[in-house]
């Protein structure tokens, strides 16, 4: 009786498996173990580990904010569920219904060509199920050089934020963005 050798470089693998399809016979064998660095053997077939959705769901809030920043619509068109039940709030605006008029929304503020950066602070991220939420301070710089006053070239706006997503074929989809004017902090110490 031959006995099976713990050294995985001598390792015996087991007879190829026989696979019917389509009334075809295809024999697949095993592949041989990619050794690495530690010669430890892997699996070249095994299954991805789960993503980690909290890094997944930072991830796609920064694809939003890059897509804002450099005027990208087709990114921006592409962070968005594709489904009429998508909302977002523009900060002071009406709440957009649907993805023809958040799209419509977005494509508005990009013709404008406005100069802007983020900075966010306070962000907070929550993930429950398949649902996952960003709450953050905006803050945001504007520069206008159209504008023919140098002293309202530059503005700058602070609004908070709240970002919802849905995992979805692999990845966070938004839908809803809403963001509302920071106009002053309350507390337990202030008066509402």
């Amino acid at each position: 009786m031959q006995q099976a050798s713990s050294d995985p470089a001598t390792k015996t693998h087991p007879p190829p498996r026989t696979i019917i399809g389509a009334s075809i016979g295809i024999r697949l064998s095993p592949p041989p173990p990619i050794l690495h660095n530690d010669h430890q053997p892997t699996n070249p077939t095994a299954v991805p580990p789960e993503p980690d959705l909290n890094k997944e769901l930072a991830r796609a809030n920064r694809a939003f904010y890059r897509a804002f920043e450099e005027l990208d619509y087709e990114a921006m068109r592409g962070c968005w569920e594709d489904d009429d039940s998508i909302r977002c709030v523009h900060p002071g605006a009406q709440m957009l219904l649907g993805r023809e008029a958040v799209l419509g929304s977005w494509r508005a503020i990009f013709a404008g060509r406005p100069q802007v950066s983020f900075e966010l602070a306070d962000l907070e991220f929550r993930v429950l199920g398949a649902w996952g939420w960003v709450a953050c301070e905006e803050r945001l710089t504007a520069r206008d050089d159209d504008e023919p006053d140098p002293a309202r070239r530059m503005s700058e706006f602070r609004a908070v934020a709240t970002n919802l997503y849905l995992w979805r074929e692999g990845r966070w989809r938004m839908v809803l963005h809403h963001a509302s004017p920071l106009a002053r902090r309350m507390g337990p110490d202030e008066d509402a």
